[in-house]
């Protein structure tokens, strides 16, 4: 279930959804890290409207942090999918949401772009999340050499056969 929470101080509107878990008190409660993604305050009192046929998205772009979050993505591409559809649910352009990998890392996400191009998409079975690439710049030596990639790409060839050849594959 999607809702909008607005702020009771000013007009300020974040929109969140409903995962089902069940709340510990009266509250509303959303985890720290969410909270802090989308500026809302500890202990904030808002009010909560139910948002009516919120479009359904068919891709979603994000972009990692660093290079190493783009690499654990990378490695757990479905187990990433699958947490973003399962627990963030709700997203906006420009909107950012933490992510829990393996239930210990956690890596805030932005939303670079949201298909279709409504103010609130939401993420449902068959959305596609697309997470664009965030690649380790070569060394400066690397950079200057024109052949580098190719010295790159026979080095790896050169030590992955050797590798084979030992492990008998």
């Amino acid at each position: 279930m999607e809702f909008e929470l607005r702020s009771s101080s000013n007009d300020d509107r974040r929109n969140v959804a409903w995962s089902g878990a069940a709340s510990t008190s009266p509250a509303i409660e959303v985890a720290q890290q969410f909270g802090e993604c989308i500026s809302l305050p500890d202990r904030s009192r808002v009010r909560v409207r139910a948002l009516l046929n919120v479009a359904k998205a068919t891709l979603i772009t994000i972009e990692p942090s660093t290079e190493d979050v783009w690499e654990v993505m990378d490695l757990n591409s479905e187990l990433t999918e699958a947490s973003i559809l399962n627990h963030v649910r709700i997203v906006h352009e420009a909107m950012k949401f933490p992510l829990w990998l393996h239930g210990r890392t956690t890596s805030v996400f932005p939303v670079v772009s949201t298909f279709p191009k409504n103010a609130v998409v939401q993420l449902v079975p068959g959305t596609e999340v697309a997470v664009a690439p965030k690649r380790r710049r070569m060394s400066t030596q690397m950079e200057i050499h024109p052949c580098s990639r190719l010295m790159e790409d026979i080095i790896f060839q050169k030590h992955y056969s050797a590798f084979k050849k030992q492990t008998g594959d």
